[in-house]
């Protein structure tokens, strides 16, 4: 084999096996590696425990197959990609970065800080991967549609079955509308699962749902097959019932119809309407929808309530934060009242959050961060080709929906899945940028 050939191979390897960390990224397939506090106070807390993922395997293979083939002297791809317009996003993410190391002296569990420090470098790494251009974006794009598409199916009938499917293996929950702890809308005398999928929770599935509908308004052909991918993805987003995914896809939809100029006849509105009417009428979904949409959750409102309050005394008396992750870890020092364990979770508000734990340095960094990303992509749409424009209005629509979704949601920050489509889409974004 030529010398040409193994580099070749050796960085085809890489993608390989980044693309194979896409496919395996929704899948629950993982072994605990720490359980200190994983039964606080007799029940599990996610938010102080640490596993590994298959998909971080194939992610540590990606970055060894990369650095192989760089070490060769292949093209340097990275620096040149990074040089392309992405540089504002590199410099906040890189102080975002800093500004986690930094948190770390003020940290009140300093283990638990490092193993969530840990995650963020290896998102980091992803995040270099993606806007430096080694991987062929299309393909990044078919994946990721094509793993969600099919996690979309499998919701589709966890809800006609109202329970799992037995695919345990593959990181299903264990589903029933009868089980507590499973997230579940309440329709007069009945309760009414919300889909998984394999994910963790229905919320997580539905942001991941949101980013390949995006994708695939811009990377897949022909009518009629994107269409019909849509037409599932949409139908299990609204399974999801998730109130803050289908606000916020909502307003980042409208945003990229009028971002590209999209007129949309009125006729197909309608058409549209009369067949999500009938498809709800079918399978019974559309009075689910109005209960969840509509009518207040009064006990969800009481504790975001309590979870506020404590956030707010919790950054009163650490303006420098109690180190990433420990939020769920103190937040029984900043209330009187007596937690339940079920209880113990991150403020549903991403950025409160990183100011919780990060402390102002943190979660300015963050803010700037996005700000500066919605900058860039407006003064990039100014200059970019109109053949790239529609990439860069989808990584525009995604950063909004991410921000609306931020402001009722912690998951992008406190949780593994949500931290892996967050700096993925930083790449994207970044990547995006990059675009002549």
């Amino acid at each position: 084999m030529s010398s040409s050939l193994r580099k070749f191979s050796l960085f085809a390897l890489g993608q390989y096996s980044a693309y194979a960390f896409f496919l395996f990224l929704p899948f629950q397939i993982d072994a605990l590696v720490v359980s200190a506090n994983v039964y606080f106070s007799g029940f599990f807390n996610p938010y102080l425990s640490h596993f590994i993922y298959l998909s971080d395997i194939f992610l540590l293979l990606s970055v060894l197959f990369f650095g192989f083939s760089y070490a060769r002297k292949r093209e340097h791809v990275l620096w040149k990609g990074l040089r392309k317009g992405s540089n504002r996003v590199l410099l906040m993410v890189c102080v975002f970065v800093c500004s986690i190391f930094l948190s770390l002296l003020f940290s009140a569990n300093v283990v638990n800080s490092l193993f969530y420090l840990g995650r963020v470098l290896e998102f980091f790494v992803l995040f270099l991967i993606l806007s430096s251009g080694f991987l062929d974006i299309k393909k990044f794009a078919r994946v990721f549609i094509g793993v969600v598409l099919l996690i979309s199916i499998i919701g589709i009938f966890q809800y006609i079955f109202q329970e799992s499917l037995g695919l345990r293996f593959f990181g299903e929950p264990v589903l029933n509308s009868r089980v507590l702890g499973v997230a579940k809308v309440d329709v007069f005398s009945d309760k009414v699962l919300r889909i998984y999928g394999t994910f963790p929770h229905p919320n997580i599935f539905a942001a991941y749902i949101v980013f390949a509908l995006f994708m695939s308004f811009e990377f897949l052909k022909g009518r009629i097959f994107r269409t019909a991918v849509v037409g599932i993805l949409c139908l299990a987003l609204v399974l999801t019932f998730s109130r803050s995914a289908l606000l916020g896809f909502a307003v980042a939809y409208i945003l990229y119809v009028y971002l590209k100029g999209i007129k949309i006849p009125w006729k197909y509105i309608g058409a549209g309407a009369l067949v999500i009417f009938v498809i709800g009428l079918l399978m019974g979904f559309l009075p689910v929808l109005l209960e969840r949409l509509v009518v207040s959750d009064l006990h969800t409102l009481g504790e975001r309530g309590l979870y506020l309050d404590i956030s707010r005394g919790m950054f009163d008396s650490n303006v420098f934060g109690v180190g990433i992750g420990n939020f769920t870890y103190v937040m029984q020092s900043y209330t009187t009242l007596k937690i339940d364990p079920w209880l113990f979770q991150p403020v549903h508000n991403m950025f409160f959050l990183l100011f919780n734990e990060l402390g102002f340095v943190g979660g300015f960094s963050f803010v700037f961060l996005f700000f500066i990303s919605l900058f860039s992509f407006m003064k990039k749409a100014l200059v970019i080709s109109k053949k790239q424009r529609g990439v860069l209005f989808a990584a525009t629509s995604f950063l909004i929906f991410i921000l609306i979704v931020g402001f009722f949601d912690h998951y992008f920050i406190s949780l593994y899945q949500g931290q892996a489509l967050l700096w993925t889409y930083l790449g994207f974004g970044a990547y995006a940028l990059g675009l002549e």
